[in-house]
This record gives structure tokens, sequence and C-alpha cells, in this order.
């Protein structure tokens, strides 16, 4: 199901700013329609479709173990006792090169 919505609001887990495009869950989008945070719409406008598509993993909000997954998926290899710090620093420095 698709919404736009009428405020700040949490689709999923992410924050959609007022007027745009999500993709929702039937029953979440149903809840939010009921609130009168969102209203149906037929698909995602093209600039969120643009947005959904240029999304970047976000390292700043990745907890340890997804910091792992994400610098193990792309071949670097660290000790399994990195600080989520370091390995935040790691991962940051992979996606400037």
């Amino acid at each position: 199901m698709f919404v736009r919505t009428l405020t700040d609001v949490m689709v999923g887990n992410k924050t959609i700013m007022e007027g745009h495009t999500a993709e929702a869950t039937k029953s979440e989008g149903r809840d939010l329609i009921a609130k009168g945070y969102a209203e149906e719409v037929d698909a995602l406008d093209a600039s969120d479709v643009e947005a959904k598509a240029s999304d970047v993993a976000d390292i700043d909000d990745m907890t340890g173990p997804e910091l792992k997954q994400y610098l193990t998926e792309r071949g670097v290899e660290f000790k399994s006792s990195s600080r989520v710090d370091d390995l935040k620093d790691l991962a940051k420095s992979i996606n400037q090169s």
C-alpha cells in the first residue's frame, strides 16, 4: 500500500516528511489513514522513487553486528573484537574511497 503523509510521520522504520509518499504494509497504512496522518495513493511519486533508490546505508545508525555484516559483504577484514566506533571509522573510510 502506498501513502502520502499529511504530517511528518514514521512509516516502517523511517521518518517520512509531510507531503511525501512511502510504501507501508496494509495494516500500517490503514492505521496511518485512520489516525489522519496519511492518505492512500496509487503509487510513489517519482521524486520519492529516486530518493529511495539513492538511499545509502547510514553507518552512524548501524549496530555492531550490522557493521560487521556490512564490512564482511565488502570483503574487509577486521578483528572480531573491534570496538563499534573503530568499525564505523573503517566503514566510513571505505565509503569515501
